[in-house]
C-alpha cells in the first residue's frame, strides 16, 4: 500500500492517533500530514517508508513519534528536540545521517525515550543529546562512528536508567571509576564495543540490575566486587 491512499481520507478529522506499524506501507510520507493539528501519538514503525523524515515539526501535540524500522534518510530536524509535548522519538533502524543539533530556543525539551540506534549519524551527537535532561532511556547502539563514545558525556542525565551503547567503540578512560556518570543507571548494555578490560565505572552503579558485556575481548578474572552490587 502506498502511505497516502490510507490517510488521505482523515486528514481534515480530528485524529488524535494514527497508528499504521507493520502494514507494508512504502513510499514517503505525504507532506499533508501536517495537516493533522490534533495528533499526539504517531506509529509508523516496520514499514517500508523512504524519503527525508516527515514534516511532523508543526504539529505541537505530539507526545509520541515511532517510526523505527523503515527506510528514511537525510538529518534530524534540529527543532524535533524541542517540540513541546513530545516525550517519545524511536527512530531505530533508519538510513538517517548527519548530525544531530540542538537548537537554540528556550523551550527545554521534554524528551524521555529516544531510541537513534542503527543509524549512521556522524559528527557531533553525544553533546547535543547530553542537553535532553529528562531522558530515561537512551538507545545509541550500533551508529558506526568513525570515533569512540566517551561515557563521562552522560553524566548530566540524572533520570537516566536506561542506556545502550552496544555496537559502538568506547573510550577505554570513560570507563573509570572515578568518572561522574548518571548513578541511577539500572541497565547498562556495552556488548561488542572492543572493550578489553572489566570496566571499573560499575563499582559506582549500585542500581544496575542488567549488565550487558557480551562480544567483547575482555581478558582475565571478573573483579569480586561485582558480586557486591546490591541488584
Amino acid at each position: 500500500h502506498c502511505i497516502s491512499s490510507a490517510a488521505s481520507d482523515v486528514y481534515k478529522r480530528q485524529l488524535e492517533i494514527l497508528a499504521l506499524q507493520s502494514s507494508d506501507f512504502f513510499g514517503e510520507v505525504p507532506p499533508t500530514i501536517s495537516n493533522l493539528t490534533s495528533l499526539t501519538e504517531l506509529y509508523l514503525d516496520d514499514n517500508q517508508l523512504t524519503g527525508s523524515f516527515p514534516l511532523v515539526q508543526n504539529l505541537t501535540m505530539l507526545s509520541v513519534i515511532e517510526i523505527a524500522d523503515n527506510h528514511f534518510s537525510g538529518t534530524i530536524p534540529s527543532s524535533l528536540l524541542t517540540m513541546p509535548s513530545l516525550l517519545v522519538l524511536k527512530l531505530r533502524g533508519n538510513n538517517l545521517t548527519g548530525s544531530i543539533k540542538f537548537p537554540n530556543s528556550s523551550t527545554p525539551s521534554r524528551l524521555e525515550y529516544l531510541y537513534l540506534g542503527k543509524n549512521h549519524f556522524e559528527g557531533k551527537i553525544i553533546e547535543p543529546i547530553s542537553k535532553l535532561i529528562s531522558l530515561k532511556i537512551l538507545d545509541l547502539s550500533f551508529l558506526n562512528t568513525s570515533y569512540p563514545i566517551d561515557v563521562s558525556l552522560f553524566s548530566s542525565l540524572k533520570y537516566l536508567v536506561d542506556l545502550d551503547l552496544s555496537g559502538n567503540s568506547i573510550s577505554p578512560a570513560s570507563l573509570g571509576s572515578n568518572l561522574d556518570i548518571p548513578i541511577n543507571l539500572e541497565i547498562l548494555l556495552l556488548r561488542g564495543c572492543g572493550i578489553k578490560e572489566f570496566p571499573n565505572i560499575f563499582k559506582i552503579l549500585e542500581k544496575l540490575e542488567n549488565i550487558d558485556l557480551s562480544d567483547n575481548i575482555i581478558k582475565g578474572e571478573v573483579p569480586e566486587w561485582l558480586w557486591k552490587l546490591p541488584r
